[in-house]
Formats: C-alpha cells, structure tokens, sequence
C-alpha cells in the first residue's frame, strides 16, 4: 500500500513537472507572438503612413495640373 502511494505521488510529480513545461512552452510561444503582433503592427502603421503621404502627393500633383492645364487654357485663349 506505501509503495502503491508512493509510486502515484511519483506519477503525480512527473505529470505536474510534464505540465509545468508545457505551460512553460506555451508562454514562450504566446511571448513570441506578442512580439511579432507588434512588429506587424508597426509596420501597418508605418505603410498607412506611407500611404497617406502618397495621397498627398497625388491631390498635390492632381492640383498642379489643374493649374497647368488652366494656364494653358488660357494662354490658348488670349492666342486667339
């Protein structure tokens, strides 16, 4: 009877210490996505950036054209 508890205490540990380890993997894996989720999430943040700074540019090139074709518009008008 003592060596039947003693052997199930010794299973006992054993399957503790085996869970241990994996709640041990499972916060590094958990970590590890952590820090690509914030590596994703500044690179979105740095591309939307980008991207408004190229909608920029494209309503400020839009304009100047404008302006341009105005121009010529009228220079083709007093050419008349």
């Amino acid at each position: 009877m003592v060596v039947d508890a003693q052997k199930l205490m010794e299973d006992k540990d054993l399957e503790m210490r085996q869970l241990l380890d994996n709640i041990h993997v499972g916060q590094e894996t958990a970590e590890r996505y952590q820090e690509r989720i914030k590596t994703l999430k500044r690179d979105v943040q740095s591309r939307d950036t980008n991207i408004q700074a190229l909608k920029g540019k494209v309503a400020e090139l839009y304009v100047d054209f404008q302006t341009t074709n105005q121009n010529k518009i009228l220079a083709e008008n007093e050419v008349r």
